[in-house]
């Protein structure tokens, strides 16, 4: 039995998390100045050596910002062998370390989800059909996933994965808001919620983690159009995407349907356009400051980002950050939807703002640009014309593809404004590209020069067309 108080925990771990927080790739605070690390709430989960205890630490920024992360900890005289990063010094010379690298602290969690507890102010719940799901699961068998960027995911023998989201905010997670009211109105194309662990007693209940299938021998939909694109660049013209994108395309229509139909719409206002149009008229700028090369093309930008006429549309909830790697295909072939978080870098509540779903489908127009351009970019070298030209036929027939499923399914609306949804995520790619991978800045910079041509080609072509 290891002895020490959650305050001298608390106190203890907060002078060490600097260093810590600074090497994970969940902290939304790399390179800002952190001005405090204070101990929030803490309870302790399960007594002993070691001991598990969940820690809430409230970050402040020099520039007066704020932030809360949650850190289940282990407490011990030992930390286990092979437990990835170096664990801090804690009260009496006690070690401490994340919870989630330790297979047996992690089936302490999953048990107290399985079993529906409720422990001080944490909440573990469980959804439909979860005693099915996690019957003969082997709770110990937990294995960290190393890709993830704003959560903790964690593989659970093989056939459920426990997501921790590291960034508490009040309200429901649209990860768990969103699957439970598809998975209520019978859509089967995501991974349904089996349980929940919540901040209780509060009147708007932060989510904590998510419990979900996992599943094992599905491939994710960008490794697959990687894949096919750079056979397709080797010469196999049979390597194209268009058979995956319609059944994608089909899927997400129904998934645009689905939410419309679970949860509430909105007729769009006027205030929504001109907060639409404000938004993109200031990422243009933003864009042009780093990437004035497209100074030249500001006209037609500018017309494009401000076709936006919202009469008549309804807004809805969308999936919010989609693009092929939100996306598998299960083992059986069908196409899964996951993370339905929205934009990390948007808050919670703008993530669970109704929407357009044409953002949706801009998002995975560009990701099929992406996954056509991949393979020539990925040595750092830059693509002749006639392998521009293969790749942007490759994408071409994947995009036609997945409007023609998307479409097929009943789309909620046609695609009318289409291209501006699709700019402004170009634009988006272009600042980050130009932060941080400079060497991929052709990629939306070429897909943003083939938006305007077909853009300028059909408002030709309407201009063009004999009167009826």
């Amino acid at each position: 039995m290891t002895s020490f108080t959650l305050a001298g925990l608390g106190e203890a771990v907060a002078r060490g998390l600097g260093s810590f927080l600074a090497g994970q790739r969940w902290f939304a605070g790399r390179g800002r100045q952190i001005a405090s690390i204070r101990p929030g709430p803490s309870q302790r989960l399960m007594e002993g050596d070691p001991a598990l205890v969940h820690l809430l630490v409230d970050v402040a920024y020099a520039d007066g910002a704020c932030e809360r992360y949650q850190v289940p900890l282990g407490v011990g005289r030992r930390a286990p062998a092979g437990l990835p990063g170096a664990a801090l010094v804690g009260p009496g010379g006690l070690l401490v370390w994340d919870a989630l690298a330790d297979a047996e602290l992690t089936g302490r969690l999953l048990e107290l989800l399985a079993a529906g507890a409720q422990v001080g102010g944490l909440r573990f719940a469980t959804g439909q059909g979860a005693a099915k799901l996690l019957d003969g699961v082997d709770l110990g068998d937990a294995r960290p996933l190393g890709a993830e960027q704003s959560n903790t995911s964690v593989v659970v023998g093989g056939r459920l994965i426990l997501k921790l989201f590291r960034q508490v905010a009040a309200g429901v997670n649209p990860e768990l808001e969103l699957t439970e009211a598809l998975a209520r109105h019978g859509f089967d194309a995501i991974a349904a919620p089996v349980g929940w662990i919540e901040l209780a007693g509060q009147a708007d209940p932060p989510t904590l983690a998510l419990l979900q299938p996992f599943y094992a021998g599905s491939a994710e939909g960008w490794a697959l159009a990687v894949e096919r694109s750079a056979a397709w660049h080797a010469g196999d013209d049979g390597a194209g995407f268009e058979a995956e994108a319609e059944a994608l395309g089909e899927v997400t229509g129904r998934l645009h349907l689905a939410l419309a139909e679970a949860l509430p719409t909105r007729a769009a206002s006027a205030e929504d356009l001109a907060e639409l149009v404000a938004g993109r008229r200031a990422e243009l700028a933003r864009t042009l400051d780093v990437a004035p090369e497209l100074a030249g093309l500001l006209g037609p930008l500018e017309a494009t980002l401000e076709e936006a006429d919202l009469a008549g549309v309804r807004l809805q909830r969308i999936h919010g950050d989609y693009h092929l790697g939100q996306v598998l295909r299960a083992a059986d072939g069908h196409w899964v939807v996951l993370d339905f978080e929205g934009e990390p870098a948007r808050s919670l509540a703008q993530r669970r703002r109704p929407d357009s779903p044409l953002r949706d489908v801009a998002g995975m127009l560009r990701s099929f640009d992406y996954a056509a351009f991949q393979p020539l970019l990925a040595d750092g070298g830059e693509p002749d014309d006639a392998a521009e030209a293969r790749a942007t036929a490759w994408a071409a027939a994947a995009r036609a593809a997945f409007m023609a499923g998307w479409r097929a399914a009943g789309g909620v609306q046609e695609p009318a404004g289409l291209a501006a949804f699709e700019l402004d995520k170009a634009l988006y790619e272009v600042r980050y590209e130009a932060s941080y991978r400079p060497g991929w800045l052709p990629v939306p910079l070429g897909g943003i020069r083939r938006l305007l041509a077909a853009s300028s080609t059909a408002d030709h072509a309407t201009m063009s067309a004999p009167e009826r």
